[in-house]
């Protein structure tokens, strides 16, 4: 889809969707944020993405025909055009409809995924609705499936609440960013379990609490194991082996369990490495009244945009420069292009 396409004037400021009319749904501005949105995504490169840039290039080059959804054959094509070759040469109308029928179902997982930080950039935007990706399904008379957008109301958690909806409508500027929350979509087992939100109650919290204690005991253990054996060698290098071999043991315990002990103390922390990915940005955060509705421990990604080079900002470790702090980094110039990171307010301002 050509760029001058996608920066035409906005042709459905004025013609919207039946229910848009209602609410004022701005059909064409949601799909584009949904498009730019997915394009920051780690994903981006997949074929579920691809085909959800497709339906909202679709929808804004062909406004009139928003309503009624296009079908598997204009979408495949759209893929297509983004991929700068054909995605299904030679392909017939039955067999280019089961490969984006596929693409959707992954594509509805991707979306549940992404719905938090898409319903916060909306908010941060002033919408109230935002374009979601939906599928009519043809019947058995010949009628095709379509694939189209329609409006889907912004329903943030209420634990966001305050955060979000209750403060001021924000956009990024040249030193001031606003972060998203995203879901660890990549994460292993662990990391997933935590993403949903490990609730710190009942049963939880006690079997929480003795996985802290055993992983404590164990580095104790270990400690006096080290200590015993060594104890027979006598004089200084005797006893430097000691403090090494017990430094080591606390120093691997700490790295272990450090992030989560400090975790009601300092609110968010970097997630310990057994729980991390590749990029080192992902993060632990303490959720608990009166701000939440109970005692959690939320696993997340908190990214951005950066308003300088439009790279994605990702939000790591402070280093030397920042020590003790979390900050904004953009993967473009991870050195110069610097933001600070409330997670409260979701809020980064450039440090440079």
């Amino acid at each position: 889809m050509s760029a001058d396409k996608l920066n035409s004037p906005e042709p459905l400021a004025t013609e919207q969707t039946q229910n848009g009319v209602q609410t004022g749904f701005d059909l064409w501005k949601s799909a584009s944020l949904l498009e730019s949105s997915s394009q920051t995504w780690n994903e981006k490169g997949r074929l579920d993405t691809s085909l959800l840039r497709a339906i909202c290039a679709l929808t804004i080059q062909f406004p009139e025909r928003a309503g009624e959804g296009f079908s598997p054959m204009e979408v495949a094509d759209a893929i297509g055009q983004q991929m700068g070759r054909s995605w299904t040469p030679g392909d017939g109308k039955e067999q280019i409809s089961d490969k984006v029928r596929r693409q959707w179902k992954q594509l509805e997982k991707l979306m549940d995924q992404k719905r938090e930080g898409l319903f916060q950039q909306a908010a941060d935007q002033g919408f109230s609705y935002i374009a979601w990706p939906e599928r009519d399904e043809g019947g058995g008379t010949g009628k095709m499936t379509r694939y189209l957008l329609r409006e889907r109301q912004v329903s943030i958690n209420v634990d966001e609440t305050e955060s979000t909806l209750g403060a001021s409508v924000h956009t990024s500027s040249a030193d001031e960013i606003r972060y998203i929350c995203e879901d660890l979509d990549d994460a292993g087992p662990i990391a997933r379990y935590f993403s949903r939100g490990y609730k710190m109650n009942g049963w939880r919290r006690w079997m929480f609490v003795a996985v802290i204690l055993i992983a404590a005991i164990e580095a104790a253990f270990l400690v006096i194991v080290v200590t015993a054996s060594l104890s027979g060698k006598a004089g200084v290098m005797g006893f430097i082996n000691i403090l090494f071999a017990a430094a080591v043991s606390l120093w691997g315990t700490w790295k272990v369990i450090g992030p989560i002990v400090t975790l009601p103390d300092r609110r968010i922390n970097l997630a310990p490495w057994w729980m991390q990915s590749e990029n080192d940005d992902r993060l632990i955060e303490w959720r608990c009244p009166p701000k939440h509705s109970m005692k959690a421990i939320k696993a997340a990604r908190y990214t951005s945009a950066c308003p300088l080079c439009n790279g994605k900002i990702s939000v790591k470790n402070g280093g030397r420069e920042f020590h003790g702090r979390l900050v904004g980094r953009c993967a473009e110039a991870p050195s110069e292009h610097i933001f600070s990171f409330d997670h409260v307010l979701r809020r980064g301002k450039l440090q440079r």
